[in-house]
């Protein structure tokens, strides 16, 4: 039961994670894309809250994002030392994700209208969010890797066989 609700909490954290980089990724494309419009925004309480509005939508759709990638964490990187993991590999399992959730997403948006789906209505999310999706899985390698101890050599991704992580014993005289 604990290996089960750290598995969960650690998809939480995760979700977490990659939710509040998609918020912010979110925001300042949406306010790229809205300062090369052919007729720029003026600054107001509207298109402050469009911002937001964006942010929070590309937030929640980070967070599954982020999910469904523990999910693919957990599968493929099992018994792997965490020190031992590409970061580039794990930026292309991100990306491979991102383009499954983006796909997903434009399906089943396509599904509940009565627009037809075509190939060029995915060119802008993908080349928008597949991006994203790198950044967010090289950053939280990195990240992972950062706050590994330099002293712990257990470092692993899944089951520790001890079910705990036990510190060297050092003896003062």
């Amino acid at each position: 039961m604990r290996l089960f609700l750290r598995r969960i909490r650690g998809a939480l954290g995760n979700a977490l994670v990659w939710g509040s980089g998609w918020f912010v990724a979110g925001c300042a494309l949406f306010v790229g894309f809205s300062l090369f419009d052919r007729h720029p925004p003026q600054l107001s309480w509207e298109f402050v809250t469009s911002i937001l509005q964006v942010g929070v939508g590309t937030g929640i759709a980070g967070a599954v994002t982020g999910a469904l990638f523990s999910a693919f964490i957990a599968a493929n990187f099992r018994n792997k030392k965490l020190r031992d993991v590409s970061a580039a590999r794990f930026a292309l399992d991100g990306t491979l994700v991102t383009v499954l959730v983006v796909l997903s997403f434009a399906y089943v948006s396509s599904l509940s209208s009565d627009w037809p789906l075509f190939l060029r209505d995915l060119v802008r999310p993908l080349l928008t969010f597949v991006p994203v999706g790198a950044t967010t899985a090289f950053g939280s390698i990195k990240l992972a890797q950062r706050a590994l101890p330099a002293h712990d050599e257990s470092g692993r991704l899944g089951r520790n066989p001890e079910g705990f992580t036990q510190l060297p014993r050092q003896d003062t005289v």
